[in-house]
């Protein structure tokens, strides 16, 4: 009876002290003067209910989760020197799992300014979806195609360099080495090199051309090539999103092509309109582990997602919102039944 209580202290007592830790910090921020420092955060949640899925486990499941929580501390240091430090926390969203809701650190990165030009080590975010995500505009809705079907990371440990490269600023350019292991401790000699590389011909316009490269254990090496184009005016944007991940083991190379497109048009001051299209043209074989919208892992995929956004209050979005997924016909086996989601999110920020 001693040692089980014994436990359960220890499981609850290392979360409490966290807990309250978090806390301290964040009080001891929040009544700094701002020249000390800036705390801010983001939540978003669904309530979700699963109409139909290929999954007969998850059809008919609904309920709330938050996908994403968001702890964020900037300060400047000296000049031209600042730091950030962010943790997140979110739920497992595999519709199985029963857990609590942990930070991580997202973010633990210093950066440098010169002129035009910046440079970060530590955690940092990587340029593959970084500005296609700006233009999206709705990550609280759902990830841009790439992050949505884990062909990269949105973080790295590494070094990055970017700014600009005329004196318009119409060329933007990002470069990045880093472990390749996303937030993760670096387990092996690989290492990971990126690289962006950004153009505004004309108001309004942005495209982008972006590759990366892996190189890992057993003469594993992974690269990607994408293109990215947008358009924004009044009337809300536009985007169009090509990528192609390869995989090459020896004599073996494996390319794996994805196209999304999206459209946001402006209804009112306090209202958009969303509509966007992901077509995965080979079958993902981590479908089935991506959260919250897991997909088939014998077919290739399409992706429909609508919805409309109200802006509540000046940092309060609700966004009803419908996805639909269905499938190709796989070389073996039946085709997947479709997938349907009716969610409600709820957006805010501080």
């Amino acid at each position: 009876m001693i040692k089980i209580c014994g436990s359960w202290l220890e499981f609850f007592g290392k979360r409490i002290v966290l807990i309250l830790l978090i806390g301290i910090i964040t009080l001891i921020f929040g009544l700094l003067p701002y020249s000390y420092g800036e705390i801010k955060g983001l939540m978003f949640l669904d309530y979700y209910y699963v109409a139909q899925h290929h999954l007969k486990d998850i059809k008919g499941q609904h309920g709330f989760w938050f996908r994403r929580i968001y702890l964020t501390y900037d300060k400047s240091l000296a000049p031209n020197f600042k730091m950030r430090f962010r943790l997140e926390m979110n739920s497992a969203g595999d519709f199985k799992t029963k857990s609590k809701l942990l930070p991580m650190v997202k973010d633990a990165s210093l950066s440098y300014k010169m002129d035009k030009h910046q440079l970060k080590l530590g955690i940092i975010p990587t340029p593959t979806w970084n500005n296609i995500e700006t233009y999206w505009g709705y990550r609280c809705l759902e990830k841009t195609v790439v992050n949505l079907q884990k062909l990269g990371a949105p973080r790295d440990f590494g070094l990055s360099l970017q700014g600009t490269l005329d004196k318009n600023q119409k060329i933007s350019y990002m470069v990045m080495f880093g472990n390749g292991q996303s937030i993760n401790s670096e387990i092996n000699k690989g290492k990971k090199i990126y690289g962006q590389l950004g153009f505004k011909p004309w108001s309004g316009s942005y495209f982008e051309f972006y590759g990366d490269y892996e190189k890992q254990n057993d003469n594993m090496t992974y690269y990607i090539y994408q293109a990215f184009g947008a358009y924004k005016t009044s009337w809300g944007r536009v985007g169009f999103q090509f990528t192609k991940r390869f995989f090459k083991q020896g004599e073996r190379i494996d390319n794996w092509p994805v196209f999304s497109a999206f459209a946001i048009i402006k209804a009112s001051e306090s209202t958009e309109i969303i509509a966007r299209y992901d077509r995965v043209f080979e079958p993902n074989p981590k479908g089935e582990e991506i959260s919250y919208i897991p997909f088939s892992n014998v077919a290739s995929s399409h992706l429909i997602i609508g919805g409309f956004s109200w802006q509540a209050a000046q940092n309060i979005w609700l966004i009803p919102n419908l996805k639909y997924v269905f499938y190709t016909m796989p070389d073996k086996g039946e085709k997947p039944d479709s997938d349907i989601y009716f969610n409600l999110t709820v957006f805010f920020k501080f």
